[in-house]
């Protein structure tokens, strides 16, 4: 029986290459360097501006040695740049074909935003892109909109008259912590207002400190207050680590994991 460390290699090549040279990232068509949101029998549904943000993120883990890579990266800039200057809020998900009534279309989330500040960070941190100066200066404008005192409102609307659903990504929450963590990532590279500066540094911290008292809602978003809080400058690793024991400990013998408790 071949070890999971074997099996897991072997996966995370296949699936390596699958992000590289499959239809993940769009090529020649006027949304080239987007990445999918979904992908079905091998077509692609729809473009999303955060996934393309975590495309840049995963690249910059990549060996800068290989030119396809490089090339990934300054595609995702291009487009992000082009997406950042559209008239009007920019669309939570493009859709390729006919658009159904996506609900998310209706707002623009702070934590997208901040995944795209995040994989911009990471790739200009490791050589891979040359941050664009109108890419940055629109993407912190838009996050600017998003400081209501001493918080982040989690999303804006395109109508006041929009009620959005109740759901994890509307209401806020200890995933925030994730969203603050990844400007403050793009602000080591770019000039950003000390008003988002200072409300991202307290709500990190915050959360931070607070690991052994969070508990356990919804494991997606908890999984992200984790990745946000492992950047705090004062995060406590065994406060940490003791939060994510408790996700572990709910995973059946398969290995699978609850969506929540």
């Amino acid at each position: 029986m071949k070890s999971i460390a074997v099996t897991a290699s072997v996966a995370a090549g296949q699936l390596r290459e699958f992000l590289l040279r499959g239809p993940a990232q769009q090529q020649g068509s006027h949304h080239a360097g987007a990445v999918a949101g979904t992908i079905s029998h091998g077509s692609v549904y729809y473009v999303y501006g955060e996934i393309t943000g975590y495309y840049l993120h995963w690249l910059a883990s990549l060996p800068a040695s290989d030119v396809q890579i490089s090339l990934r990266a300054r595609a995702a800039t291009t487009w992000l740049d082009k997406y950042l200057q559209s008239e009007g809020m920019p669309a939570t998900r493009i859709y390729l074909d006919t658009a159904p009534d996506d609900w998310r279309n209706n707002a623009l989330f702070a934590f997208d935003l901040a995944m795209i500040a995040g994989g911009l960070a990471r790739a200009g941190f490791h050589g891979l892109i040359k941050l664009p100066a109108t890419l940055t200066q629109n993407l912190l404008a838009w996050l600017q909109q998003f400081v209501a005192g001493e918080q982040l409102k989690v999303c804006l609307v395109n109508d006041k008259s929009v009620v959005l659903p109740s759901r994890w990504s509307t209401q806020g929450g200890s995933f925030t912590a994730k969203t603050a963590s990844r400007i403050l990532l793009l602000a080591r590279q770019a000039p950003v207002d000390a008003s988002l500066l200072d409300v991202c540094r307290k709500i990190l911290a915050s959360y931070a400190m607070a690991a052994d008292q969070n508990g356990l809602d919804m494991l997606h978003p908890t999984l992200y207050a984790i990745e946000g809080c492992l950047l705090a400058p004062d995060a406590d690793y065994e406060k940490l680590a003791l939060w994510f024991d408790q996700i572990v400990s709910l995973q059946a013998p398969d290995g699978s994991l609850p969506e929540s408790l």
